[in-house]
């Protein structure tokens, strides 16, 4: 069969992928314990030489036996009637051939083949709804393991659709890439996509599923160019720490959990990775993410490993996954008994019609028991015993088969245990003697090579550096060329020791045979001393990783070369070992190898002593341990990182090295929730730099300073604030830096004077010194305290700074520019300017793996969306993105999505009750509400609260309001702020016409007091409340002039101003709102052409807006004055979120919004049809808990009169809705000039808006 191609570049001297796709010939198998001992050869033998053939028929009985394994049989698992081992492959080979390659008959082990095809089948069939599979193949080395995953490769996992990918663990993975296990693997996937549709059915696909995280992936994964192009990452960056540093190897998690979500969706994916137990750590540790956390369904993990103790890293993750649902099986491979022992030497070494007859099996007795005896039945272990018993030619190839003499065997056996020969002492002894007696040449070749400490390596520059290290040692080198070791090698291949793998990759026939090489290195014949081997070739391999084109692969191989023979240099060299292994450390952190990274930290750190190093080498013994503590961090090791800042602080001589691993401290505090020790030491800290602050009356002191500070600053111009020069004043940026750090850790504590200080401070020390990192966020801080306190017009100039200088890529930046959007901008712009802002901050924080402050952008976006009117289907469409990193980042508060998830489903109308907001009824949700009141979750209920009060102030069930009112303890800031005001007005005014003598003056002068807030705010420049006061004026004066007969024209004025007022400002929601309050006013005093005129156009706005509920509301309650012909159908999607969950969507950049209303982001939204809602209000809304007259603050008075309406209204719907059309209503010549003119004007603002203009 053709050589298997490779996914790795030619340029890789270690680890490239094999690569077996299903379209490929079969390929012939190795001994049933030969490890990774596969070997592929073309049709005339193995380097071109041809071998005799035992037998005419192989091809066809291959494609028997093929066409036997793709016959499906309802994908249920066989019953144990697979042939015990597979004669049919090696008909075309004669038996010196099959030995000469490490071919063993693949026998037994039908029980197990038969566990793997049960696990295929159940996560390749249709239904499947398991998230994925592990199968554990455990046994000791030569038993077997990797050639049974090999045998089902070819006769299981290939089968159908499934796409198999592998890997492999090196046992020297210091002297690896990063991620080298793991990228191997996704490599393998990749070329194997490549085969199977190529770029141009996979690129949009992938593209779909990481969305912004590609770059990052590619960092990690080259080999992933081939199915998309992608622009590389500037990871130097990486070696930068903040915060989102320790959320980027959970990006990179999800990204790879993305990645193979997008062909999981089309195919199963089987991922088998050999020697996991050798695996670099970060690898192990993405493999056991992807398997636990991920929800990847249809995936089957295999793999095989020797046997562990309870502290290898292995046996914890396996602990854990058994602790989960997966579904786990365990096979223990067990070495051949004595029967199964002469069936496979009957295969193997006689040529018999079918080694089922009894006589060959009679013929192998003796020499399967003295081999049974020896090895006792491992396999690999009894191939190395025939191989060197052929090489002393006591066995004897002959007409077809093997030939040997049972006395001259046993008498050789005996031999050798008399000399205490090693072959009979271990696998490895026998595979040493026969490196030992092969020639002086294949000898140096493969020693040499087994000096690089890797399993698979390329000829790439492999004969440079054997010549060259040989060269620095004085000794005869038998490579002069690369002819040479090719010709070496070919040889070496032939006796078993090594594999071509094509393209001029070579892997030793397994991982016993290459520890052996290295063994017999070190021996006295070899005369090769370990020392000046490593340093002649750690030379050479750091020269090809400098030159012209730099290679970090060879540096890594250096590195190690260097580390073994660490204990034999001398003090000048050590220290270049120090940072060459700190190098080798940042490569490591550029990939997100942060496990790797800390290994070669602990390396360096072992190489000199404590007190030498911080006296002698204290920059880069500084730079190792804030590393080291860093990745200690990053990897949740937070009492190692927490040891490594005290010995920091124990050993450092500056303020300013202690305010490093003091950000590591606070930081590792701040992960522990000991905010207040976090506070005490940064505090302490500032102190120390000359920033001290009050410990009481803490309130005054800050109102005193913040005045000072108003006065200072508005002495500077615009000019000024924003081209300050640059901050180059080494304590200032280190205060800065602290005080930025101050203003997180006061976030978290009550009450937060100190993040008010911070502030100043940061204030004082920017106007002073000039720009840094935190000036943005300083000009954010002070302009919403300003605006906080009423100074708006003062606190949006000094937001706009931070707007204008803020970078959303940066941590500071983005955070700066997000407090301008959500404190401060809605008090000078409309809401929809601030969208597309907003997402391209989010969309920078993604780009950044800024994940710490991605809450805030989302929970600023949703009100901005809500508030402006948009349309809810293209909130709800990135509901669906927003809710992924939430959780995927387990970020604080995912209230903030439920709760808007839910107001969502309500106003859609995908519920029967659009006011319950959790549980099927009232009483569901009191017990929801309960659980949040007694677990203390103030922030959550009062946010729960106003979302109930926002939907029911549109569905006017002034019970509910007042419940919310009553309930809400803090009332929202920043972009609701005006809401509440128009929320609480609006009950106000609706108690008017039933409230009598002195309460009606004081409900009149509350209703002013509310509304004159709202308008004061309009006249200080906030355009968004222009709607709100027009609707309320409106309201206030039909409802006080209740029972009195008002001028129809006057009304139609002042509720065609509110109406046009919303238009103008595209708020879809209030337009339908006040035309829905004029129509009922209209039908309340029997003018029904108006009533159904302003009806219609409320119910054809909600139907834009997408307030489906609100649609059906009006249909019910006005049916007979709309004339409505086709009810409006609902397309409710029942749990839409719970659905979209488990969609393929990584984290991803959203689609801007301003302007031109909002794009569909998620694809087939507001298609098909799965149930009709019966009607808008159900019983279950009965019930809902009224304020007692005595309690409910200022709302109390109201509930005793309300006492017996009974709550909300409910209407029963009459009439099965009809399949609506989605029919909108035309105005057609009802509609008054007046009215076609302001559409007219309307319709030319949103194309201005459109423009931008």
């Amino acid at each position: 069969t053709k050589p298997s191609t490779l996914a790795s570049t030619k340029s890789s001297l270690f680890h490239p992928t094999k690569i077996s796709s299903s379209t490929q010939q079969p390929k012939q198998r190795a001994m049933s314990g030969n490890g990774d001992d596969d070997q592929f050869i073309d049709d005339e033998g193995n380097n071109g030489e041809t071998g005799d053939t035992a037998g005419g028929d192989g091809e066809g009985q291959v494609e028997e036996a093929e066409a036997d394994v793709n016959d499906d049989d309802n994908g249920e698992p066989k019953e144990s009637s697979r042939s015990p081992y597979s004669k049919d492959r090696f008909g075309k080979y004669s038996k010196d051939r099959m030995l000469e390659m490490n071919l063993f008959p693949f026998y037994g082990r039908t029980k197990e083949l038969d566990q793997l095809e049960a696990a295929v089948t159940r996560i390749s069939a249709e239904d499947s709804e398991d998230q994925c599979e592990a199968i554990w193949i455990s046994g000791d080395a030569g038993i077997g393991k990797s050639t049974l995953v090999e045998e089902a490769t070819y006769e299981i996992f290939e089968a159908n659709s499934n796409i198999v990918c592998q890997g492999t663990g090196e046992e020297n993975h210091l002297a690896s890439i990063p991620l080298q296990t793991l990228s191997d693997c996704l490599a393998d996937l990749c070329e194997r996509l490549e085969q199977h549709g190529g770029k141009e059915l996979w690129q949009p696909r992938i593209d779909e599923a990481l969305g912004g995280e590609a770059p990052l992936l590619l960092s990690a994964v080259p080999a992933l160019r081939k199915l998309i192009d992608v622009e590389p990452i500037d990871t130097r960056r990486f070696i930068m720490f903040d915060v989102n540093s320790r959320r980027r190897f959970d990006r990179l998690t999800f990204a790879i959990r993305d990645f193979l979500s997008a062909i999981l969706s089309h195919h199963p994916i089987v991922m088998i990775i050999d020697n996991i137990h050798w695996a670099d750590l970060d690898s192990l540790e993405l493999i056991y993410r992807l398997v636990t956390s991920c929800n990847l369904q249809k995936f089957l993990l295999v793999g095989c490993h020797e046997p562990v103790d309870d502290a290898h890293p292995l046996a914890s993750h396996k602990a854990s996954i058994s602790g989960t649902d997966i579904q786990e099986t365990h096979i223990n491979l067990q070495p051949f008994d004595l029967d199964s022992t002469k069936e496979v030497l009957s295969g193997l070494l006689l040529d018999a019609v079918t080694i089922d007859e009894e006589k060959p099996v009679q013929r192998t007795e003796d020499l399967a028991k003295t081999l049974q005896k020896c090895t006792r039945g491992n396999a690999l272990w009894m191939m190395a015993i025939l191989r060197n018993l052929s090489d002393e030619s006591i066995l004897v190839y002959d007409k077809g088969e093997f030939k040997w003499s049972k006395q001259a065997v046993k008498k050789h056996m005996k031999q050798w245990k008399e000399d205490g020969n090693k072959v009979v002492k271990s696998v490895n002894g026998a595979i040493e003697n026969r490196i030992e007696n092969c020639s002086k040449k294949v000898r140096f070749v493969v020693e040499v090579i087994a000096l690089l400490r890797l399993t698979t390596f390329s000829l790439d520059k492999l004969d440079k550096i054997l010549l060259a290290s040989w060269i620095r040692q004085d000794k005869e080198c038998y490579v002069q060329t690369e002819d040479d070791l090719k010709d070496f090698l070919s040889k070496a291949c032939k006796l078993g020791f090594v594999e071509d793998r094509g393209e001029d990759y070579f892997r030793f026939s397994h991982d016993c045979v290459r520890s052996s090489a290295y063994s017999t290195a070190m021996t006295e014949e070899s005369n090769t001393p370990e020392t000046s081997i490593h340093l002649a070739m750690a030379k050479e391999l750091n020269l090809i990783s400098t030159k012209e084109k730099p290679d970090s692969r060879f540096k890594f191989l250096a590195i190690d070369q260097l580390n073994c023979c660490s204990s034999f240099l001398p003090q000048g060299a050590i220290v270049k070992l120090y940072k060459l292994n700190q190098e080798v450390a940042e490569i490591c952190i550029e990939r997100t190898s942060f496990r790797t990274a800390a290994e070669f930290l602990e390396v360096t750190m072992g190489l000199i002593d404590n007190e030498i190093k911080w006296k002698h080498l204290y920059d880069i013994t500084l730079r190792n341990f804030l590393y080291l503590a860093r990745m200690k961090v990053c990897c949740n090791d937070l009492e190692g990182s927490k040891k490594l800042c005290k010995d920091i602080f124990k050993y450092t001589t500056s303020l300013k090295d202690k305010i490093y691993a003091s950000h590591l401290m606070f930081s590792v505090l701040m992960e522990e929730g000991k905010y207040n020790d976090a506070l005490n030491r940064a505090l302490a800290l500032l102190g120390r730099m000359g920033e001290n602050f009050p410990s009481e009356n803490l309130r005054p002191i800050v109102d005193r300073e913040v005045e000072k500070l108003r006065q200072i600053v508005a002495r500077r111009d615009n000019r000024q604030l924003l081209n300050p020069p640059k901050m180059t004043d080494g304590k200032a940026l280190d205060s800065n830096f602290l005080l930025a750090l101050l203003v997180e850790i006061s976030d978290k504590c009550e009450p937060n004077y100190y993040k008010l200080f911070a502030m100043i401070r940061m204030m004082h020390l920017s106007l002073k010194f000039g720009h840094s990192r935190q000036y943005p966020l300083a000009f954010a801080l002070f302009g919403s305290h300003l605006v906080k306190i009423g100074a708006i017009k003062e606190g949006h100039r000094y937001g706009q700074v931070a707007e204008k200088l803020a970078r959303g890529t940066d941590l500071y930046g983005g955070k700066a520019a997000m407090m301008f959007q959500s404190h401060i901008c809605h008090w000078r712009r409309h809401y929809r300017r601030s969208l597309e802002p907003i997402l391209n901050i989010y969309n920078d924080q993604v780009d950044n793996g800024d994940f710490e402050n991605a809450d805030f952008s989302i929970a600023t976006y949703i009100q901005y969306h809500l508030a402006s009117g948009l349309e809810l289907e293209g909130l709800r469409g990135n509901l669906v993105f927003f809710e992924r990193p939430f959780y995927d980042y387990d970020m604080p508060d995912k209230w903030r999505i439920t709760i808007v998830q839910e107001l969502i489903t309500n106003l859609m109308g995908e519920t029967e009750s659009p006011l319950v907001f959790f549980g099927d009824d009232v009483s569901e949700e009191d017990e929801f509400i309960a659980e949040l009141e007694s677990a203390g979750e103030v922030k959550a209920l009062d946010y729960f609260y106003f979302m109930q009060l926002f939907i029911a102030s549109l569905f006017s069930d002034e019970n509910m309001v007042q419940l919310c009112l009553s309930k809400i303890q803090r009332p929202p800031d920043g972009i609701w702020l005006s809401y509440h005001y128009f929320f609480e007005s609006l009950f106000l005014i609706s108690k008017l016409p039933t409230t009598k003598g002195r309460g009606r003056n004081d409900l009149k002068a509350k209703i002013e007091a509310k509304k004159g807030q709202l308008i004061d705010w309009y006249n200080a420049g906030a355009p968004n409340p222009s709607a709100m006061v027009s609707l309320l004026d409106a309201e206030y004066l039909v409802k006080k002039e209740a029972g009195r007969q008002i001028a129809q024209i006057k009304v139609q004025e002042i509720y065609d101003e509110a109406i046009h007022a919303a238009a103008k400002e595209g708020m879809l929601h209030l337009e339908a709102l006040a035309s829905e309050k004029a129509g009922i006013y209209f039908d309340s005093i029997n003018v029904d052409d108006l009533a159904a005129r302003y009806l219609r156009r409320a119910h054809k706005k909600f139907l834009e807006w997408k307030g489906f509920a609100k649609v059906i509301d009006i249909e019910e309650r006005f049916a007979d004055i709309l004339h409505i012909r086709h009810r409006y159908q609902v397309v409710p999607r029942e749990n839409y979120f719970e659905h979209q969950k488990q969609k393929k969507k990584g984290v991803k950049k959203i689609a801007n919004l301003a302007g031109k209303g909002t794009k569909k982001v998620v694809k087939g939204a507001g298609k098909g049809t799965k149930k009709v809602v019966k009607g808008l209000f159900s019983k279950k809304d009965k019930g809902r808990s009224q304020v007692p007259a005595d309690q409910g603050g200022e709302y109390g008075q109201y509930a005793e009169e309300d006492a017996n309406d009974g709550g909300s209204q409910v209407l029963e719907n009459q009439d099965n809705y009809e399949e609506d059309a989605g029919e909108e209503y035309d105005e057609g010549d009802d509609q008054p000039k007046e009215k076609k003119k302001s559409k007219k004007l309307f319709g030319k603002l949103k194309k201005m808006g459109r423009k931008g203009k």
